[in-house]
C-alpha cells in the first residue's frame, strides 16, 4: 500500500477524524495491519471494502478512536454538576427525569462517574436518564461490561473505587446498582440522523472531542449538539473548545476548570467585548517573542522563539514524544526553524508533518506549524495548529496571543479578548510566582 491519503481522507468524512490529531504514523500502521490482516496489498481495493463493509469499517474506527479517560477526569465539571444540582435546582426545575447525555463515551467511565455524582448530590435513580453514545462498537462493549483496570483510577478518582467497586482479581466490577443507569448505543456524531428523534437533554457531555476533528466536521458536531440541548441546557466540553460554543451564543460558566457552557434560553445574545487592539496585545505580550506576524516573512519571529516546557506535557497526554534532546527530534526542530528563517515555508512545514509522523503530538512543533500558515496568510489553519498547541499545553503563553491576534484580525472581538485574559491570567500567575 503506497498511498494511505484516500483511505485518511474517507475516514475524515466518516468520522470527521483528522489524521494529525492522532498521529498520521499510527493511522498508516492501522490501516496497513487491517488492509494486511484481509490479505489486500492494494489501497484502492482496501478503500472500496471499507466503503461497502461496515464490519470491516467498525474494526478500523475501534482502532484509531482515542479511548482516553478515566473516573471522574478533570473533577471539576462534576463537581460543577453537583452544585447545580444542589443549589441551582437544576434537577427540580421540570417533574420529568433529568435528561443527561454522554457523547464518545469511550469505554464508559464518564457517564458512569455522571451516575456516582449524581447520587452523591442526593437523587434517586428515577429523578434523571443517562444515555451514552460512542462510534466504537468495541469502547461500547467494554463500557456495558463495566469491568475496569487501574488506569481507569487516577487523580483522585480511588474513594469512587473503593465505595462503587469490587475487585475481582481480573479489575475492578462496577456496582450493577450504578451500571443499570447508563443506556449505552453506537452511533457517529457526523451522521445527519445523530440520535434523531430524541427528546432534548438538560446537561451534555462531549469533552475533548472537537480537538480530535477537521474544521468541517466541528461545524456539524456543534449544530448535532446545539440541536440536542434543550434551552438553558448546560453543556461540559474541553478546555480548548470552549470558544467554539461561546462563538455560537453559549455562556461559558465562571467556575473554575468546569469548561461548562450554557445554552441561552431566548434568542442568544453573546456578550459583547471591548475591541481588543494589537497594540495591546503586544503590551500584554512583553515577555513575549511575538508581536502580530501579519508579514509574508516569519524570520524575525522564529529564531527568537522561547522554548517551553512542552515536552512533558505533551508526553503526560498519551505518551507520544520523546524528549526533544533526541538527535533525531532535536534535528528535525533545527532544520525546520532554519528552512522557515529563509522564507521555505513549504519545506519547513514538510519537516514539522515529518515530526509528528515520527514523534506524535508536540506542542512547540503545532506551534511552529502555526506561525508558518499564519505568516503565508493562512489564519483558518494557523488557527488549527494553535488549538493543537494548546490542548497539549494550556499554559503555552504565546500560542494565547496569537490566536487572539488571529481573532482579532478577523472581528471577532469576543473570542479575541477570551484568549487574551487567558494570557494575561498566565502572566499574572507567573509575576506572583516571581
Amino acid at each position: 500500500m503506497k498511498s494511505y491519503a484516500p483511505i485518511m481522507k474517507f475516514l475524515e468524512e466518516a468520522i470527521g477524524l483528522d489524521p494529525e490529531s492522532i498521529g498520521v504514523k499510527a493511522l498508516e500502521h492501522a490501516v496497513s495491519s487491517f488492509a494486511e490482516r484481509s490479505r489486500i496489498p492494494d489501497c484502492r481495493r482496501y478503500l472500496e471494502m471499507l466503503k461497502h463493509s461496515r464490519t470491516d469499517l467498525q474494526q478500523l474506527i475501534d482502532v484509531v478512536v482515542v479511548p482516553e479517560t478515566w473516573f471522574f477526569r478533570d473533577s471539576e465539571p462534576f463537581v460543577f454538576l453537583r452544585e447545580q444540582i444542589q443549589n441551582a435546582g437544576l434537577a427540580a426545575a421540570s417533574r420529568a427525569p433529568l435528561r443527561i447525555l454522554s457523547v464518545a463515551c469511550s469505554s464508559g467511565e464518564e457517564p458512569y462517574s455522571i451516575v456516582m455524582a449524581l447520587q452523591e448530590a442526593g437523587l434517586s435513580p428515577r429523578q434523571f436518564h443517562i444515555d451514552a453514545v460512542d462510534v466504537s462498537k468495541k469502547a461500547i462493549e467494554k463500557a456495558r461490561q463495566a469491568l475496569y483496570g487501574k488506569g481507569s483510577f487516577r487523580n483522585g478518582s480511588m474513594p469512587c473505587q473503593s465505595r462503587y467497586f469490587t475487585d475481582t482479581g481480573h479489575g475492578f466490577k462496577l456496582d450493577p446498582a450504578v451500571s443499570r443507569l447508563v443506556h449505552f448505543s453506537i452511533d457517529n456524531l457526523l451522521s445527519d440522523n445523530f440520535l434523531a428523534g430524541r427528546a432534548p437533554y438538560q446537561v451534555i457531555f462531549c469533552r475533548n472531542v472537537l480537538i480530535y476533528l477537521s474544521r468541517k466536521a466541528r461545524s456539524r458536531v456543534v449544530a448535532h449538539l446545539d440541536r440536542l440541548l434543550a434551552m438553558d441546557g448546560l453543556l461540559f466540553t474541553g478546555y480548548t473548545e470552549v470558544p467554539f460554543f461561546q462563538q455560537a451564543g453559549y455562556v461559558p460558566s465562571e467556575h473554575p476548570r468546569s469548561f461548562a457552557c450554557r445554552k441561552p434560553g431566548a434568542v442568544p445574545q453573546v456578550k459583547k467585548e471591548p475591541a481588543v487592539s494589537a497594540a495591546v496585545v503586544k503590551a500584554k505580550a512583553s515577555g513575549s517573542a511575538f508581536g502580530a506576524v501579519t508579514q509574508p516573512e516569519i524570520s524575525a519571529h522564529l529564531p527568537l522563539l522561547k522554548k517551553q516546557e512542552t515536552a512533558s506535557s505533551a508526553r503526560k497526554h498519551k505518551g507520544k514524544v520523546p524528549p526533544h534532546g533526541s538527535k533525531s527530534a532535536a534535528s528535525l526542530i533545527t532544520a525546520m526553524r532554519s528552512l522557515a528563517d529563509q522564507g521555505l515555508f513549504a519545506e519547513a512545514s514538510a519537516l514539522g508533518d515529518q515530526y509528528l509522523r515520527e514523534h506524535g503530538a508536540d506542542a512547540e512543533i503545532y506551534c511552529l506549524l502555526g506561525l508558518i500558515q499564519q505568516a503565508r496568510n493562512y489564519p483558518e489553519p494557523a488557527e488549527d495548529y494553535f488549538l493543537k498547541a494548546l490542548y497539549l499545553d494550556p499554559s503555552y503563553y504565546d500560542v494565547l496571543i496569537h490566536l487572539s491576534l488571529l481573532c482579532e484580525n478577523r472581528g471577532d472581538a469576543a473570542r479575541a479578548a477570551l484568549f487574551l485574559q487567558r494570557a494575561q491570567r498566565l502572566q499574572e500567575r507567573r509575576d506572583v510566582r516571581g
